[in-house]
């Protein structure tokens, strides 16, 4: 349970924290769509979580961080975008909200397990 916890839980709490901070960040105010991007992402992490830890088991170095970095995190800001798009009422355009608030959650992710798991 614990482990489970560590694996899925963490990251999606600091996604969680990163993209909610983010969208704010960039004028995201109103309640319906912060909450939309907590609901995206708890639909998009877990699922990203899993496919990251089964590249990693199946790749070594290099190929599984192109796979992770330049096939799966742009699918993941893709699918965002297409719930942004279609649901929530901001100036900005959605593409880039999405685009951006993944730069800032991967970035933060990769930072944490560098500091406090050493695990890329």
């Amino acid at each position: 349970m614990k482990q489970g916890l560590m694996v899925f839980g963490v990251p999606l709490i600091m996604t969680l924290l990163i993209e909610m901070s983010g969208a704010y960040t960039l004028g995201v105010r109103r309640r319906d769509d912060l909450t939309l991007v907590a609901a995206v992402n708890l639909l998009t992490n877990p699922p990203a979580v899993f496919l990251a830890m089964m590249i990693s088991n199946v790749l070594q170095g290099s190929p599984r961080h192109l796979v992770v970095y330049g096939v799966l995190e742009p699918l993941i800001v893709f699918i965002e975008y297409l719930y942004y798009d279609r649901d929530m009422e901001t100036s900005m355009h959605p593409l880039f909200l999405s685009v951006i608030l993944n730069i800032l959650s991967v970035t933060g992710g990769i930072i944490c397990a560098k500091l406090f798991w050493q695990t890329l």
